[in-house]
């Protein structure tokens, strides 16, 4: 398989949903570092990151991009009544995605950007996945600690009790009217709000304690925030890298071509910085834990 030349596919879920995923770069046996499983962003589909996976695959990597439910590649027969969160994502769809895909392998590494960042998190704590290493691009808490002012504090409160009344009052949030996230179903919402108010996590309908359980993550982890990014400020990566155990790494990356990162739209504009970023860590992590 050459690198310029993706590979569509798709993988059923515990419920029979079609995940699907993009692969690019080589075959697992012919790539000389571990697989690269990438989770995008809320309400960002695949096709936005292909030039940076296929940009990212030239390293050697072989690359499995997993679309999520709703999105182009995963379609779902309508929002609204789906009722889905971050626990299906984390206990049965990534799963099925990494035993389909690379079922005699721990060989990977799990990387996510912003809420495919905190799925990474999740899904490792949680034990459903094993990962070689996670790492966490422009990932943070959505709750009022991301502001670093008493105004920010109740602008960002304002925020998440309005994406939480209208997902409740529709049965869905309209993000793809409204600007942010996507067309998501209210379950998933009822996730990203809780930690949104509260900055922890507690998923709908799943007894595990993630808080602790992402103190007890065993794996080399990055937490990488981009500096100048207006929805996942330094101190919103900051509250989450508080929540990680001790031997994960926070690094602020700083962009080479603006003043500033732009949240999704760096994927495009410049993500040669950030996978060279991903790459060095990944390096200096492997000699360290060999």
């Amino acid at each position: 398989m050459s690198a310029s030349a993706p590979i569509t596919t798709s993988v059923s879920s515990r419920d029979g949903t079609r995940i699907g995923v993009m692969k690019f770069g080589r075959t697992p046996q012919a790539a000389p570092a571990p697989t690269l499983v990438f989770l995008p962003a809320l309400g960002v589909p695949l096709g936005y990151y292909s030039g940076m996976l296929e940009h990212w695959s030239h390293t050697g990597r072989h690359i499995v991009a997993v679309e999520q439910r709703g999105m182009p590649l995963t379609p779902t027969s309508g929002t609204r009544p789906q009722r889905f969160g971050y626990s299906t994502i984390v206990r049965d769809d990534l799963p099925a995605v990494i035993d389909s895909l690379l079922p005699d392998s721990h060989n990977y590494m799990l990387v996510g950007h912003s809420l495919g960042g905190q799925l990474a998190l999740l899904a490792t704590a949680a034990g459903t996945v094993t990962p070689e290493a996670v790492v966490a691009i422009a990932s943070g808490t959505s709750s009022p600690t991301a502001k670093s002012t008493r105004l920010g504090h109740v602008s960002r409160r304002g925020q998440v009790a309005f994406i939480r009344a209208v997902s409740a009052a529709l049965g869905f949030w309209p993000g793809h009217r409204l600007g942010f996230g996507g067309r998501q179903p209210r379950s998933l919402m009822r996730d990203w709000c809780y930690e949104g108010v509260y900055g922890r996590y507690r998923l709908d309908g799943d007894d595990t304690k993630y808080e602790s359980a992402l103190r007890g993550i065993r794996q080399p982890v990055l937490l990488l925030s981009l500096e100048g990014d207006p929805i996942i400020t330094q101190p919103a990566a900051a509250h989450l890298a508080r929540r990680l155990p001790a031997h994960s790494e926070h690094r602020r990356l700083t962009s080479t071509r603006a003043k500033a990162f732009d949240h999704i739209r760096w994927a495009r504009h410049e993500p040669e910085t950030v996978v060279s970023a991903v790459e060095n860590w990944s390096r200096e992590s492997s000699e360290k834990h060999p």
